[in-house]
């Protein structure tokens, strides 16, 4: 694999007049970002929108497109696919920021996947995502403190708004009778909401999309699913047509009565009508899909 060596300037003379220059890999960091900076920064994102990280491959114009950022955010734990390499194990130099280093160690979930120490899709934890949203604040404001005030300010807007947030998909997923609570998905990326709500939880993939899915363990996943009397399998928005296609066709070959629900987001966001990524309309679509799907189970 071939190694980019790029330099993010660490120019602190940041003004309210001159956009903070910042860069990002994926939809959670963007979000994020987006909701802090307003106006006053000016954003470039490595992955686009609705593309999945985990099967992201590293390019020269990316690394271009971030050259000149005074912060460059990233989530960490190997979420973004080759990227990953790049960040660590490359001659980087600049000041980069991984959102998962703010958190305690007993707070994440373990994965024993390849290098994965921990499971990185710690976003579907509100809680969490909310560390994060003050990690990269107070990184922000480090690089470019002429706008504490305005980037505090957004923050407790934001903060505000992920509370009542908390409090409606609280009350969605808590009105899913504890039996019901079994979530099929098609890679592992669920874990810290099936920790949070007492879901159990099956994967025909573990925490990355990257892996090869077989016909043999497309198979061995639904005859599990069935196993568990499990009902539904809930389709990520990034599954390809042919992973669909093939667990249809497993599906419809042994009879079994098994719905393909689509289409929940595990590592993407929903895209808002100014084309970021929207962190809060995701969370709680997933839950009223899930609630409302699994509510009907008999």
């Amino acid at each position: 694999m071939t190694i980019f060596v790029f330099i993010i300037s660490c120019n602190t003379n940041s003004t309210a007049t001159k956009k903070h220059k910042i860069a990002v890999t994926n939809d959670i960091t963007k979000s994020i970002v987006v909701n802090i900076g307003g106006d006053f920064i000016d954003i470039a994102s490595t992955i686009a929108s609705g593309y999945d990280p985990h099967t992201y491959k590293t390019n020269e114009n990316d690394i271009i497109r971030i050259a000149g950022s005074s912060i460059f955010f990233y989530n960490g734990s190997f979420l973004e696919g080759q990227l990953a390499e790049l960040l660590y194990n490359g001659k980087t130099a600049g000041y980069l920021i991984s959102t998962m280093n703010s958190m305690e160690n007993k707070d994440l979930i373990t994965s024993n996947y390849k290098k994965t120490t921990y499971d990185p899709h710690f976003w579907h934890d509100i809680n969490l995502y909310i560390i994060a949203v003050n990690h990269i604040t107070n990184n922000m404001i480090a690089k470019a403190p002429i706008n504490e005030r305005l980037y505090a300010k957004n923050e407790d807007i934001y903060i505000t708004k992920l509370t009542k947030l908390t409090k409606d998909i609280d009350a969605l997923y808590n009105s899913i009778p504890i039996q019901k609570r079994k979530l099929a998905t098609i890679h592992k990326g669920f874990e810290y909401l099936a920790k949070q709500y007492n879901f159990q939880t099956l994967s025909l993939q573990d925490v990355t999309t990257a892996d090869l899915v077989t016909s043999e363990s497309i198979l061995n996943f639904i005859n599990t699913v069935n196993d568990k009397e499990i009902k539904y399998i809930f389709i990520e928005n990034t599954t390809s047509v042919e992973i669909k296609e093939k667990l249809q066709d497993v599906i419809d070959r042994l009879s079994f009565d098994i719905e393909l629900i689509e289409s929940i987001y595990s590592d993407t966001l929903i895209i808002d009508k100014y084309d970021n990524p929207d962190y809060n309309a995701t969370m709680l679509h997933n839950a009223n899909m899930i609630s409302s799907t699994l509510n009907t189970v008999e």
